[in-house]
């Protein structure tokens, strides 16, 4: 099969009579693997620092994640774990409905860098999308 994995992004801003736009990004590829094909879910965010869950999708291969904030009040911070110590790097915010990628993920080794997700104020529902890291050549 192919073209079993696609990526797209855009950014816009409008103020002022000016727009700030880039072209839609897109590219698709082939997935390495059949057994690893992707989890999609909803993950309830505490304001307690969680591992993000990716369901049965290998994190010792490079993988492909996408989250979005379905909560219409509070933010979601994102964090890389990047060791047992544990170093924490916050790697993003998402403020109530926006998205947190695509992003391709490094593979895992001993358990990191990994994923964490901590809601401001309450639980956060948050949607996530992984699936394997797939042939970048393809």
């Amino acid at each position: 099969m192919s073209a079993e994995i696609t990526l797209q992004a855009k950014l816009q801003s409008v103020k002022n009579n000016q727009t700030f736009t880039n072209q839609v990004w897109q590219k698709t590829q082939n997935m390495k693997t059949t057994l690893d094909m992707g989890h999609h879910t909803s993950q309830i965010v505490s304001t307690s620092k969680e591992i993000l869950s990716t369901g049965d999708v290998t994190l010792t291969e490079e993988h492909f994640v996408l989250l979005y904030n379905r909560d219409t009040t509070n933010f979601v911070d994102v964090f890389m774990r990047l060791n047992a110590t544990p170093t924490d790097v916050q790697s993003g915010r998402m403020r109530p409905g926006e998205s947190y990628g695509p992003v391709r993920l490094m593979q895992q080794t001993a358990s990191y860098p990994s994923l964490w997700l901590q809601a401001n104020t309450a639980a956060c529902d948050v949607e996530v999308v992984a699936c394997d890291g797939g042939d970048p050549t393809a």
